[in-house]
């Protein structure tokens, strides 16, 4: 599968990420988004957003098809880390594309920037990202007991980190 990462375009990409965002089965499963999803508020968030809390937002596509966005935050160069996120198409989940894309970014994150590790935050009932992300690492640095409320109770909170060291072992042939 050819996937493309783009560098977000507004003009070309702020339909498919709002409806992204605002997908009823992919929302719940993103940590870092804003509170409210209208048009206007989620454009004020995302806007502000790139300017001060994300480093990278980047959209992935096959052929001319919008598949999946991915983005690092809390970048911290000082210290050598950031947060990662990534939210696929309902249909295009569970079929490994998931996974394609995560290990793209994470080439495009260590190549560019001097991080030590980039950390995943996972809930506990993402089950399918939790197996992404242990393909990834099994490097898992904590876990916040009942963190979020959704759909009746209280989830966990599951922090993983993968290292420059760990990534280079496992980054596929195709990114070498």
């Amino acid at each position: 599968m050819k996937l493309s990462m783009m560098q977000y375009d507004p003009a070309r990409d702020y339909g498919s990420v709002y409806r992204l965002f605002t997908d009823p089965d992919v929302n719940p499963l993103i940590l870092f988004k804003p509170d409210h999803n209208d048009s206007v508020s989620f454009r004020k968030w995302l806007d502000e957003s790139l300017c001060t809390t994300m480093n990278d937002f980047m959209v992935f596509y096959q052929e001319k098809e919008f598949l999946w966005i991915a983005y690092s935050y809390q970048f911290s160069p000082l210290d050598g880390h950031c947060r990662f996120t990534s939210a696929v198409q309902p249909e295009f989940q569970n079929t490994g594309v998931g996974a394609l894309i995560a290990f793209q970014f994470l080439d495009h994150m260590f190549k560019h920037y001097p991080l030590r590790k980039i950390y995943f935050h996972v809930y506990s009932y993402n089950q399918h990202s939790l197996d992404c992300v242990r393909m990834l690492t099994d490097r898992e640095e904590g876990i916040l007991r009942e963190y979020h409320y959704y759909d009746g109770a209280y989830h966990d909170l599951h922090i993983f980190a993968v290292t420059r060291q760990q990534f280079a072992e496992r980054r596929p042939a195709h990114l070498k």
